[in-house]
């Protein structure tokens, strides 16, 4: 009996990247050495664990809305559903945000110039990565620029 291989998602070298890349990027936040540390008030470093913690629970949240939507890749998997309940309604991308909020305030608490630099980096990777999911979703969503002009990127539109 021949069964037909049907890949749940449609993969691109693009996907593939972003992905390794973000990964990779992660892996330098948490395992390098953190160069240079500025003297911060302690203030600042409870603003810190205060954007750390924000970013953990706005990644989790949005995890957990998105449900089987969920994809590794950029590319939206052939069985997704466009989401735009709960946080969705409000922030585009908030798996990104949700990340980029706690690498900030990791980099807050740490207080050193390779955090910042990594925490940069990921910023302009997730807006780079963010625009190309985007015009894969275009392409499975009619009705995304219609979402897309109600939501803010990264943040809600105030």
């Amino acid at each position: 009996m021949k069964r037909d291989f049907k890949p749940k998602v449609n993969t691109t070298a693009a996907d593939i990247s972003f992905t390794a890349i973000q990964f990779l990027v992660l892996l330098l936040f948490i395992v390098s050495p953190n160069f240079y540390t500025l003297n911060l008030p302690d203030f600042l470093f409870w603003c810190g664990i205060v954007i750390a913690l924000l970013g953990f629970i706005l990644f989790f949240v949005a995890v957990l809305t998105l449900g089987k939507s969920l994809s590794l890749y950029p590319t939206p998997s052939p069985k997704s559903e466009l989401i735009i309940h709960g946080i969705y309604k409000y922030i585009r991308h908030p798996i990104y945000t949700g990340l980029l909020f706690f690498l900030l305030g990791l980099s807050i608490v740490l207080a050193g110039i390779s955090k910042f630099i990594l925490f940069v980096i990921a910023l302009i990777l997730f807006s780079k990565k963010a625009d190309y999911e985007e015009k894969r979703l275009v392409l499975k969503f009619k009705n995304y620029e219609k979402y897309k002009a109600k939501t803010g990127k990264f943040l809600p539109k105030i």
